[in-house]
């Protein structure tokens, strides 16, 4: 027989008879046991600390970049904040601006307001001039136009009057009338009198005067207009309408 049967035999016969022995085997092949256990739980313990590290180094890399975000975020605040006072600044000094121009509103509207009683006041006074001259027109045009329609049309005619004719219920005021004769023919003297003459004077006068003609009809009309003064654009429209146009200087 083998030393190592031998060997076993001899493990075993102890390992029946002796108790001490029988234990401090079992004691050995549990503390192998626990060994070999041992170094499982170790790769797993390196294997869980390298999983633990990477998680460690991913978080770290999460929280920096959250880190980062806030700081970015802190940045734009802080640049919003800068825009939002510049912002109340800016609209601090438009409404300062606006009170200054309302302010400024107020007086000009205070002025303009002033003016148009100046105006207003300016205005009757120089109606109240007008009608005077218009009046101190007129009595030229009663001394002047009867001789000047008898040395430059052969019209006869006396005096020339204001007059107020109806015209189907419409009062019309003529400033010159009269009624004359030229070559034995009954002639209706309708005429106007105005400081400054103008083209637009002349298409109201004769508007009138269309109204005029519907009961002068027994006659001829002599249409004409006196004044101070007689504007270019007047000349041109009275020749086209046939209205005379004499100025106080003319003879």
């Amino acid at each position: 027989m083998s030393q190592l049967a031998e060997l076993k035999k001899d493990i075993l016969r102890l390992l029946r008879e002796d108790e001490e022995f029988r234990y401090a085997v079992a004691g050995l092949i549990g503390l192998e046991e626990i060994l070999r256990r041992l170094d499982r739980n170790e790769s797993e313990l390196v294997k869980l600390r390298e999983d633990f590290n990477k998680h460690l180094e991913l978080e770290e890399k999460r929280w920096e970049e959250e880190r980062k975000r806030w700081e970015e975020n802190n940045r734009r605040w802080e640049e919003n904040n800068k825009r939002w006072e510049e912002n109340n600044r800016r609209w601090e000094e438009n409404n300062r601006r606006w009170e200054e121009a309302y302010r400024r509103f107020e007086a000009i509207e205070d002025a303009l307001r002033n003016l148009t009683d100046t105006v207003r006041n300016l205005s009757v006074e120089v109606a109240k001039l007008s009608d005077a001259v218009g009046f101190g027109l007129e009595d030229i045009a009663r001394t002047v136009l009867p001789g000047w329609l008898y040395r430059h049309e052969g019209i006869v005619v006396e005096e020339l009057v204001r007059e107020f004719l109806f015209v189907e219920g419409e009062e019309i005021e003529v400033n010159l009338f009269g009624v004359g004769s030229k070559d034995s023919g009954k002639m209706y003297i309708v005429g106007e009198c105005k400081s400054r003459i103008y083209k637009s004077d002349v298409e109201d006068f004769t508007k009138r005067l269309e109204k005029v003609r519907r009961v002068l009809r027994d006659g001829e009309v002599y249409p004409l207009m006196f004044g101070y003064y007689i504007h270019h654009t007047a000349q041109k429209i009275a020749v086209e309408k046939g209205v005379k146009l004499v100025a106080s200087y003319m003879r």
